[in-house]
């Protein structure tokens, strides 16, 4: 059930079985709890440090031993147990980290953190095909947002892995962090997770240790970083100009640029919260942020670049990049009160994320609505009925390393 004093009407059109899944994942927020050694308060849910090493991540027990069991499937199946065992102490207090080393690609993988079993598939080695969801601003409404991920879970294209655009949460506050993870349930055991940071992680030390990353740079190496799988390059970059400080941002700007030049795969895609172009900024864009940036995208051969921090959903194209702002994970929605010359097309209050296909050089990007949702940022926002729509709100085809 629902969290005491929180409400949610939920209707979905979709088979009855459909039905059943997504109301039991909705439905289901578990009471706080201090986890004793050996169990699980949050997780377990799956990150990246590449694209053959996945990390197993869980909040437990401070001080205690944490014990992950995994195996392939068919072994798991065929001789009814687990062959590999790791244990150890917490690597940032009681958040634990496993990586699992020497997978086989494209293998499926049953694994067991304190009695509960869940399964991931291994990426593939230079795959042919593959699909990624992207989404962002998850604060405040995280039953809309569990919506969303239960959706992003029943979604048939199967993602390689989802890219969040940052502000996660509120505020960095433990029961922030407790909603985000219970709302991602129905994913984030089977499918990993590559955030940002937004302005509402205020750059915190929680959000390192919830998360173990792809080695980059900034603070712990994980505040920007990269991730490379098949033809694509991805980004990962902290917008957060003023709170990082000039220094720390022209850092980053230089890792930027070394990352693009160095860089040979045919598709790039850059993630970061703030927007540089937007219907909500008076002129259309962020000037800082266009400075420091966007000639460099334009430079190194950038495809797209996703953002959120707006709450809305818009896609612009500039010098042949295409810039999309996907922030309707779950927070209030607003408005936008003018459009610039260069946005395609922009939607207002809706539930959605974006789900790309990267094929034969050919990047399909398609937004899906989840809900339509009622404006406001008031304290009743995040209430009133919700119907699932799951449909295609706006589509484009990028063609790349032609």
């Amino acid at each position: 059930m629902l969290p005491e004093g929180e409400k949610l009407n939920y209707q979905r059109a979709l088979p009855v079985l459909s039905v059943l899944v997504v109301l039991v994942v909705v439905f289901s927020f578990p009471v706080a709890a201090q986890a004793s050694e050996g169990e699980v308060a949050w997780g377990p849910y799956l990150t990246l440090k590449s694209s053959s090493e996945f990390v197993v991540n869980w909040k437990g027990a401070p001080q205690g031993e944490g014990g992950l069991e995994y195996g392939q499937a068919v072994t798991y199946w065929n001789d009814g147990g687990f062959a590999e065992s790791l244990t150890g102490p917490g690597e940032s207090g009681d958040f634990y980290h496993r990586k699992i080393p020497g997978l086989d690609p494209a293998t499926r993988y049953v694994y067991r953190v304190d009695g509960r079993e869940n399964y991931f598939t291994s990426l593939r080695d230079e795959p042919e095909r593959f699909s990624f969801f992207v989404y962002s601003d998850t604060q405040n409404c995280y039953q809309r947002h569990r919506i969303a991920a239960s959706e992003m879970a029943l979604d048939p294209a199967d993602p390689a892995f989802v890219l969040h655009a940052g502000d996660l949460v509120e505020s960095p506050l433990e029961g922030n962090w407790e909603r985000f993870f219970w709302a991602i349930r129905p994913y984030s055991g089977s499918t990993p997770l590559l955030p940002v940071l937004g302005n509402h992680e205020k750059n915190d030390d929680s959000y390192y240790d919830a998360f173990d990353l792809p080695d980059g740079g900034g603070d712990y190496g994980e505040q920007w970083y990269t991730f490379t799988y098949g033809d694509a390059r991805f980004i990962f970059l902290d917008s957060n100009a003023a709170q990082m400080g000039l220094s720390a941002f022209i850092e980053q700007t230089n890792w930027l640029k070394d990352r693009l030049e160095e860089n040979e795969k045919p598709f790039t895609a850059v993630v970061f919260h703030h927007p540089i172009f937007s219907s909500k900024y008076s002129d259309g864009m962020d000037v800082g942020l266009a400075n420091s940036w966007h000639k460099l995208f334009k430079q190194g051969g950038v495809d797209i670049v996703f953002s959120g921090h707006i709450h809305s959903y818009e896609r612009s194209v500039k010098d042949g990049i295409t810039y999309i702002v996907a922030g309707g994970g779950g927070a209030p929605t607003g408005s936008l009160e003018s459009r610039f010359d260069f946005s395609q097309v922009a939607i207002t209050h809706t539930l959605h994320y974006i789900r790309v296909n990267l094929a034969g050089g050919v990047a399909t990007v398609q937004a899906v609505k989840v809900a339509d949702l009622k404006p406001g940022y008031g304290p009743r926002a995040c209430d009133g009925e919700i119907v699932v729509k799951g449909e295609v709100m706006d589509e484009v085809t990028i063609t790349y390393g032609g």
